[in-house]
């Protein structure tokens, strides 16, 4: 840019948003927001450098030269707002808007008023490089992405029984912000307020803003919502706003909190952290075709409006080392008409989900206000200092850069610091943060998130890694966020946290299944239970003996193995009975499913193939990559151990000691709704040639992951809730559990 250039809506709107952001950064402007936010962003500094002559104002460049205030837009601009007018106002604003040639000489307020409407209804474009837009080609992408109608869509659904659903809820809590920070790096040094047992700051959220497009992108959040989105696709739009507050609680003596681990173990110490939020929601977005079976995207529209959801995270960190042993999320929303749909998650360890858990981190650093010190260090805070500084080290995907102190009028001095995350903009969209930073205070003051993600975006500049983990994660579609968060109120904190504290606590090993109880697979992994009458080894024995000619048995006989298993119960007319869902492999990586069922009676022999596909293709085969793992016997008793995860407990467990577990007592099936209880158990193996992304990453994860997964469905009060497990089935550490429930109609 050149010193003397001068700017007006017609020069501006004809740059990339690259390019805006680069005068942003000259003008010591934030670089985040859209096209059209960026525009109105210079275009104010330029109006209030011409009304304000005040060395304490926000504009940093003492250089700036004074410009004439912009009295018109160009005709590309004009047509463009002339068509959102047409579609979203009604014909009084239309007029308004056709005579503003004429009427140039608006009030500030109509025309703020305005210019909100048309950029929240604005199509969000991002640009990598100059671009000529079509008008023509603009008007359909503003009919392809927008509702023609609107309506509201219907009463609450069971939830999604994939998979892919408990990851599905953890997207969920990322997209609203709900997980604490986890540490990103720790390797360089910047003179930032060290949290204190105590602390705690007050903020407001608001001009907050999340846009989905594409239905693949948007069923993950879809299918974790319990049927609150079941009409969605294609596109979605959430407008949030409200307050939280975060805090490092005080704790009893020493200001720490005993909590337990992902094994079930007590005696750690831990620094807990809070973090709340009470938000304000509208949704919107396109519904499926009519008579359509929900396979087609529609022009029609549902919203949602006048909707609340509270956050409640709280991640309890052991002060030895100083990592993040367990997290407990409780999410609460409610529509217009007060039902509630509630969520509990409670998670130990990003590693365990492989790619997705390298991602998550990225995102839910800027959702939530970031602690300053647990991220830059101990170095002097002054202008101009940077990541790529050679003397700091700096060993993270995050690069950043401190601008010049200015006095807020909120706030008073303050250091703005602009943060981008390099990976994520080279591969599969863009992380953009900007935060005001204020001494004595370790978290920002003010804190402004843009997030795009979408691998399209991906540039030839990504690594290996990193593109492989967004191919394998992400679907496709894009997502943006855009947060803002501003401080109301802080309080400082009584005793400095002591990080590093050497105590007495359980060790490594302790408590632990080791590798003297890992059983090599033959079929399948071991299951030797003691909870359930028919076992996955009775399942593969009366397959192959009983069945030998089915397309399973072939397939275990030639060399195969049983990759993914499920076991339920069901009672029909009374008669109760217990199925195995064997998913296998064969060394010619021809996969399929059997399903197995046990009649439980008098006649040993009772056991029928009741399903069977051959074919489907879904797997690869990798045995040599298979680990050793515990037995079912031994993970699901310590599931079940009420002292080892307490909060669980009730939900598995039944009061009559005669059933001692859901185990025993819950059906998958049954024809007698009033005792209605789904009851699934079993596991799921990860190789390297199944998921790339896994032979990528270090350490054990190369060799192969098996996880248990255990779940149970039931109506209770006229709610349905759906309780969710996941255990590593070499380690024995607990993955995650959560608890949904929601009205039952």
């Amino acid at each position: 840019m050149t010193v003397d250039e001068t700017y007006d809506q017609a020069n501006l709107n004809s740059k990339t948003v690259a390019q805006l952001r680069e005068i942003c950064r000259e003008k010591s402007l934030l670089i985040s927001g859209k096209k059209a936010e960026l525009v109105n962003r210079i275009l104010e500094s330029l109006d209030m450098n011409e009304k304000i002559e005040d060395s304490e104002a926000l504009i940093l460049d003492d250089e700036l030269e004074d410009f004439n205030q912009i009295k018109e837009s160009d005709s590309f601009e004009q047509d463009r707002i002339e068509k959102l007018i047409s579609k979203y106002s009604d014909k009084k604003e239309k007029e308004l808007i056709d005579n503003s040639s004429e009427n140039q000489e608006m009030d500030d307020k109509k025309e703020i008023t305005l210019e909100a409407e048309i950029i929240e209804a604005d199509l969000v474009i991002h640009e990598t490089s100059e671009i000529n837009i079509d008008p023509e080609k603009l008007d359909e992408k503003i009919e392809d992405n927008q509702p023609a109608l609107v309506i509201r869509i219907p009463n609450f659904s069971s939830l999604s029984t994939r998979w892919k659903a408990t990851i599905s809820v953890f997207i969920v809590v990322i997209l609203v912000g709900a997980v604490v920070t986890q540490v990103i790096g720790k390797n360089s040094t910047f003179s930032t307020e060290e949290l204190s047992f105590g602390d705690q700051m007050e903020f407001n959220v608001e001009q907050s803003k999340i846009e989905i497009n594409g239905d693949e992108m948007l069923s993950l959040l879809r299918d974790s919502s319990g049927g609150i989105l079941e009409d969605a696709c294609g596109y979605l739009a959430i407008d949030l706003s409200g307050n939280g507050d975060v805090s490092i609680t005080n704790g009893k003596e020493d200001g720490t909190v005993y909590s337990t681990d992902s094994l079930g173990r007590s005696g750690f110490l831990t620094v807990e952290r809070k973090l709340s939020m009470n938000l304000e929601l509208d949704l919107e977005g396109r519904t499926w075709e009519q008579d359509s079976n929900q396979e087609k995207c529609g022009i029609f529209g549902w919203s949602l409006a006048d909707n609340s959801l509270n956050l409640e995270n709280i991640a309890w960190n052991e002060i030895e080392e100083s990592e993040t042993i367990r997290s407990d999320t409780k999410v609460i929303f409610s529509d217009s008409s007060l039902s509630t749909t509630n969520l509990r998650a409670i998670s130990y360890d990003m590693d365990i989900f492989g790619g997705l858990g390298a991602i998550i981190p990225s995102l839910t650093f800027p959702l939530t206000p970031i602690e300053l010190h647990e991220f830059f260090g101990s170095i002097e805070l002054k202008e101009g200092t940077k990541s790529s500084d050679p003397e700091l080290n700096w060993d993270s995907v995050w690069k950043w850069e401190v601008k010049k102190e200015f006095n807020h009028q909120e706030f008073g001095l303050v250091y703005p610091i602009e943060l981008e995350h390099e990976d994520i903009s080279k591969c599969y969209g863009n992380v953009f943060l900007n935060i005001l930073v204020k001494k004595d205070i370790p978290w920002p003051v003010e804190q402004e998130t843009s997030i795009v993600l979408d691998k399209e975006l991906r540039t030839n500049s990504c690594n290996a890694i990193v593109s492989s983990i967004s191919d394998e994660i992400l679907p496709s579609g894009s997502l943006s966020i855009d947060m803002k968060f501003s401080s109301t109120n802080s309080i400082d904190g009584s005793r400095n946290i002591d990080w590093g504290r050497n105590y007495l606590k359980p060790v490594a090993g302790e408590d632990q299944p080791g590798s003297s109880t890992e059983r090599k697979w033959l079929d399948s992994m071991w299951d030797e239970s003691s909870q359930r009458t028919f076992k996955l080894e009775d399942a593969t024995n009366c397959m192959k003996s009983e069945h030998p000619s089915s397309a399973g048995s072939q397939a275990l006989i030639d060399g195969g193995y049983i990759w993914q298993s499920e076991w339920s119960k069901r009672k029909i007319t009374n008669q109760e009975s217990e199925l195995w869902n064997l998913s296998w492999v064969t060394s010619g990586d021809k996969s399929g499913w059997t399903v197995v069922e046990y009649l439980n009676s008098s006649d040993e022999s009772n056991c029928n193939i009741k399903e069977e596909l051959n074919d489907d293709g879904e797997i690869k085969y990798n045995r040599q990559d298979i680990p050793e793992t515990q037995t079912l016997e031994i993970l699901e008793n310590r599931i079940l151990s009420e002292s080892r995860y307490p909060d669980l407990n009730p939900f598995i467990s039944e009061n009559d000691d005669s059933s001692k577990s859901v185990w025993k007592s819950g059906y998958y099936d049954s024809d007698d709704q009033e005792s209605f209880s789904q009851v699934k158990l079993g596991y799921r193996l990860s190789v390297a040639d199944q998921n790339q992304i896994i032979s990528l990453l270090p350490g054990d994860l190369g060799d192969g992951k098996v996880n248990m997964v255990a779940g149970r469905e039931w109506i209770e009060s006229n709610r349905n809730h759906v309780v969710g497990i996941a255990m590593d089935a070499q380690s024995a550490e607990m993955i995650t559990w959560y608890h949904f429930d929601q009205p039952s109609e």
